[in-house]
């Protein structure tokens, strides 16, 4: 091939490489106006519209939506042609506790990519946006949300979202009594134990809307206090700001201990060592000391529970009705005062001689 030739062909080889630039730079700058335009007239048709009919409480119609997604696919074809494919979004529900209570905030978040849509159970519920917040939850937003990205339909996993009943807290006492020079420890949570993120507030006598303070109570770790005074005792639980409150404990009354003095006594009449099978025996309850007249309350491990009087009279023994015996005092006059629990009485009865 003579050098004419070869010189000839080159520059036609160079002519064709910038040919075919020119066209490619000229059918991305047309991909991207046709993208851009596109995407305004797919937004305000599409989109705009979903929103119209969600706020107005319709469900967005089938053929609507088979447009919609008709045009959304194309879109997202056009700009796979010249765009870097983005990251699959992500979802996440803040705050991201495992039960949410109705009436609480919670918001759901989109991350990963500006050009995104929340979905819930397969319905489009917010168009263009990266946040979702449900100002007071019901159990109608309960579902599976996940964010999908409007250029090529990339979704996140889905995260489901439960919205429950308005939760009650649930208070328990050691005692039901201070003992004297001590105190009473106090527990308050909320159910399920799987809900996180409360913190307790205490409150004394039905009519007290003050929240009880270190003057009032000695604190421990969050759920418990130990309280020396007398009182009806009731608590709740909060979390989130603003504070969502649970509904209020069961009320508990505590009373006071009276003084060591009246500690009452068991004893058993007769007081042999050994009881024996179809014998009469007698567990007494004694309080010495004043003129108080007393309730009686038994506490025992036997199969045969006594009655709340002073003594208990069984008048043909058997093996149901050993074990340990112990009592305590409550006045009359005055039902949340109490004494302490007596000392405990061991009944052994032998079924032969």
């Amino acid at each position: 091939m003579s050098p004419d030739l070869k010189q000839q062909k080159v520059r036609r080889k160079h002519k064709k490489q910038a040919c075919m630039f020119a066209v490619d730079r000229k059918c991305e700058h047309v991909t991207q106006l046709l993208w851009s335009k596109l995407q305004e007239l797919f937004e305000s048709k599409c989109l705009r519209s979903a929103e119209d009919q969600s706020a107005a409480g319709l469900d967005v119609r089938m053929g609507h939506s088979l447009l919609c997604m008709t045009g959304l696919l194309f879109l997202g074809t056009l700009f796979y042609v010249n765009a870097e494919v983005p990251n699959k979004p992500t979802v996440i529900l803040e705050p991201s506790w495992p039960q949410i209570y109705s009436s609480e905030t919670v918001t759901v978040r989109c991350e990963g990519s500006q050009s995104v849509f929340v979905w819930r159970d397969g319905t489009l519920i917010r168009p263009s946006t990266s946040e979702y917040r449900i100002s007071r939850a019901t159990e109608s937003d309960s579902g599976g949300y996940s964010c999908c990205t409007i250029a090529d339909l990339k979704c996140s996993d889905i995260i489901t979202l439960t919205v429950s009943y308005k939760p009650k807290a649930k208070l328990r006492a050691d005692n039901t009594a201070v003992p004297v020079g001590g105190s009473v420890t106090l527990t308050c949570s909320v159910n399920p134990s799987s809900s996180s993120g409360w913190k307790y507030y205490w409150y004394r006598d039905e009519k007290s809307s003050e929240a009880l303070t270190t003057q009032d109570a000695v604190f421990h770790s969050n759920g418990q206090i130990s309280v020396s005074q007398e009182g009806l005792y009731r608590c709740r639980g909060g979390r989130g700001n603003p504070v969502y409150y649970t509904e209020d404990s069961q009320s508990v009354r505590i009373g006071k201990t009276v003084t060591a003095s009246n500690r009452p006594v068991v004893t058993l009449y007769p007081n042999w060592s050994e009881i024996y099978r179809g014998e009469t025996i007698t567990v007494r309850c004694e309080i010495h000391g004043g003129d108080t007249e007393w309730d009686y309350e038994w506490e025992t491990n036997s199969r045969i529970k006594a009655p709340n009087q002073n003594e208990y009279r069984i008048r043909s023994a058997s093996s149901s009705n050993s074990g340990n015996y112990r009592c305590k005092g409550r006045m009359k006059s005055s039902q949340h005062k109490t004494t302490e629990w007596s000392d405990s009485v061991t009944l052994t009865v032998s079924d032969s001689k």
